[in-house]
This record gives C-alpha cells, structure tokens and sequence, in this order.
C-alpha cells in the first residue's frame, strides 16, 4: 500500500493536507513496521518518528498507531 497527496488531500480534521514525510510514515505504520524500522528505512532518529508520528496522529483525528492505520485503510477503500 503506497498513499499520495491525493489520497490523502483531506484529513479527518480538515486542516492542513499531510506532508510527504508523513505519508511516507502513514503507508509504513499501515503496514506494521515498529518505529525502529520506521527510522531506519526513512533515515530518521526514533524521536522524529515519534514527533512526526504525533502529528501525523493530530492530523488524522486519531490517538495511535492501530487508528491510525485504520484511518487510512478508510482512505484508500472505494467509495
């Protein structure tokens, strides 16, 4: 699973469109990887991932991970 701007023009709050990097996280949390593996595949230190996961979390409207992944999983679905 792979999220574009597209995708993902519009968050669940509304506000601001999501950046590239926390897409990049989003389509990496979707698919279960820890945020040590997050960090090394994007090149990151583990307390960016944090920043950059709360957010990406605040964005979406959501308190974690797991709703996180969901949401976009929502995003991505058919209409």
């Amino acid at each position: 699973m792979s999220l574009d701007a597209d995708d993902l023009a519009t968050t669940e709050t509304g506000s601001e469109p999501l950046t590239e990097r926390e897409r990049e996280l989003l389509t990496l949390i979707s698919t279960g990887a820890t945020n040590k593996e997050i960090a090394r595949r994007l090149h990151l230190g583990p307390d960016s991932v944090k920043k950059n996961a709360s957010s990406l979390y605040r964005k979406l409207g959501v308190r974690n991970r797991t709703e996180a992944a969901l949401r976009a999983a929502d995003l991505l679905a058919p209409a």
